[in-house]
């Protein structure tokens, strides 16, 4: 995504980062020893099923995880800030002002009971100091530079009033209000038509990079990373389990779960007789203590070293640096599916 503005602002550094909720059923962790680092104007996608992570990790980067959640171990560093051990008084002068976050479901992200205009002007105003005029009349430049027709009658409209497209491109206006060093977007486009989809990649990558701000990109579509990330961080029961440059992941992938996810991907060169490829089985509970790989009961590839050992994340032999992956399997002179 490089190569707009140049970037500014500080690394967002992930140390062996690890959430706990507590339940009823006894705790659930979430996400497990995870680092990234993360850089100016640089885009990384966090790609995985449901239930791998991937939001816990999002919510505790910017500290809204839930009363029952909590960071177990690691750090959040942006600059020489920790956000992970910051007070809710420090959290409130960061979130929104360097780092933000873009829901899935902007209906219930966005105030229903607030117009559109006061949601974006609120931060306008408490971060940049500027007059309810002055805020009033960029809201309405924000919401014409992210494609919102007519935006100084729908600074006056309530969420509700708005369709699904008009109001994730509100809330990205929301976002990006106060020109934060890092956005995170979760699942963004998910309950949106893929051409929608299209327009708000797009739209999300053009502000990032002339913003020369990082962006996160969550989702559980490698397709929508493809042509958008800088990096790729594949995500399984809460760990990281394979990462490297986009392109890379994409032609070389070396752990399993990865290459079963692509190849669940539709291809446009399928016939009617292809079949997509499902991976069987679901994830592991996070009430699961992993002895082993946890992809292992679901993986194709399994040796008995993996029912008893952890995979570390560690550098793929002969390939580029960056590239790492948990699998104690061969994966160059293994079959391409994992089933």
């Amino acid at each position: 995504m490089n190569g707009g503005l140049a970037a500014g602002g500080d690394d967002l550094v992930v140390r062996d980062l690890s959430t706990i909720y507590a339940t009823s059923h006894g705790q659930i962790v979430a996400v497990r020893d995870v680092s990234v680092t993360v850089a100016p104007g640089e885009a990384v996608g966090i790609v995985g099923e449901s239930g791998c992570g991937k939001t816990a990790l999002a919510l505790a980067l910017v500290g809204l995880l839930p009363r029952n959640g909590r960071i177990a171990a690691g750090e959040v560093m942006l600059g020489d800030i920790d956000l992970a051990s910051a007070g809710s008084k420090v959290l409130r002068t960061i979130r929104g002002r360097r780092i933000a976050i873009v829901f899935q479901d902007s209906m219930t992200s966005l105030d229903p009971v607030m117009p559109i205009g006061r949601q974006i002007t609120e931060g306008l105003i408490e971060h940049l100091g500027l007059s309810r005029k002055q805020a009033r009349v960029r809201a309405a430049e924000l919401l014409t530079e992210v494609g919102v027709p007519e935006a100084g009658r729908r600074l006056r409209q309530f969420p509700h009033q708005l369709s699904g497209g008009l109001r994730q491109r509100a809330a990205i206006a929301v976002a990006i209000a106060v020109n934060p060093d890092v956005l995170i977007a979760d699942e963004p486009t998910t309950a949106l038509d893929v051409t929608i989809q299209a327009q708000l990649l797009d739209l999300l990558e053009r502000e990032c990079r002339q913003r020369g701000m990082s962006l996160i990109l969550i989702t559980h579509d490698l397709g929508v990373v493809a042509s958008v990330t800088d990096r790729i961080l594949v995500m399984y029961a809460g760990r990281v389990v394979e990462s490297g440059t986009t392109g890379v992941v994409f032609a070389d992938p070396r752990h399993p779960y990865t290459v079963a996810l692509l190849d669940s991907m539709p291809r446009l060169d399928a016939t009617l007789r292809d079949r997509l490829q499902a991976i069987p089985g679901t994830p592991p509970t996070g009430y699961a203590e992993l002895a082993g790989c946890p992809f292992a009961p679901r993986c194709g590839h399994v040796m008995d070293r993996c029912r008893a050992e952890m995979p570390a994340l560690e550098m793929v032999t002969g390939g580029p640096e960056g590239h790492h992956a948990a699998c104690f399997a061969d994966m160059t002179t293994a079959p391409r599916s994992p089933a």
